[in-house]
This record gives C-alpha cells, structure tokens and sequence, in this order.
C-alpha cells in the first residue's frame, strides 16, 4: 500500500479476507477526499470463481483527478443475500476496513489543505 498517491495516481490495496461461503452480492468501493467527498470507484470484473476460504483481496485503484489532495481513505461495501430471507428482508452489510492515505497534488505547485482530517 502506499501512504502517498498524487491525484490521478495508482493506489496499491492489499488486505486478508476469509470467506465461510459463496454468495450473489453487490459491491461498491469508495474513496473519501481530504474535503469529505466521497468518489465512487469503477467496479471490475474478475472473471475467476471465487472460492471460499482465504484469500488475499489485491487490487491497484486510481485516484481520481477531482479528488481533493490532504488525508484520504478508501472502503469497500458488500452487500451479501445469501438466502431468501435476506431477499425479503434485506442484505447482509459488510464494510471492510478503511484504507487511510494521503493524496498529493497532480501539480507540485498546488498546496495540500492543511486542517483536513480524511
């Protein structure tokens, strides 16, 4: 992971995750500015089966242009329905843990805010 990533630069995630089983869910990642803006990150599709077990969740984001540079973190959302109650009565909600970075001006010249708190 880097602790620093100017603004259109790559961010490298990498954290443990265990799966007891294998359900249909939605996925949403975000990204959280130095101002509170919260940046939706395109989705990807891997194509591979997943498996339940362990695994190590990798992925490279980019930061977006628009984001404002100073403190940062990045999440991820699942939302799990693994049987028909939690189609009925709504998913099972799982936020993983925050990914905390700085983003750095694409430009040198630009000032990072000081005072934020990602």
């Amino acid at each position: 992971m880097s602790p620093t990533v100017p603004q259109g630069g790559a961010l490298e995630i990498e954290f443990p995750v265990f799966r007891k089983r294998i359900c249909p869910l939605v996925t949403k990642r975000w990204l959280y500015d130095a101002a509170g803006e919260r940046h939706s990150i395109p989705q990807f599709t891997t194509g591979l089966r997943l498996l339940a077990g362990r695994e190590t969740y990798k992925r490279s984001i980019t930061v977006p242009t628009a984001a404002t540079p100073g403190p940062a973190r990045y999440e991820v959302t699942l939302d799990y329905i693994c049987n028909p109650l939690q189609s009925w009565i709504g998913p099972i909600h799982v936020v993983s843990p925050p990914i905390k970075f700085t983003i750095t001006p694409s430009d040198p010249a630009q000032p990072i805010p000081s005072g934020s708190d990602g």
